[in-house]
């Protein structure tokens, strides 16, 4: 999902859950975890009635390399 904001910009989690043939249910919640942990946000302009927009949020995720 976190993949799939970063490429194709911003998507409702019914979007999502089509696109990925996943549960909206699950899709809706994922996405209430990620933001919780700062990686997607809301976009509260593009909401309509109970649709909620979700962006990622730019962020450089990589984990640092191991030393040997």
């Amino acid at each position: 999902m976190l993949d799939r904001l970063h490429r194709d910009g911003p998507a409702t989690s019914a979007s999502l859950a089509r696109a990925l043939d996943l549960n909206t249910g699950a899709t809706s919640y994922d996405l209430r975890e990620l933001a919780r942990h700062g990686f997607v946000e809301e976009m509260p302009d593009r909401a309509h009635g109970r649709e909620r927009w979700w962006r990622a949020v730019p962020a450089d995720i990589r984990f640092p390399r191991r030393s040997a």
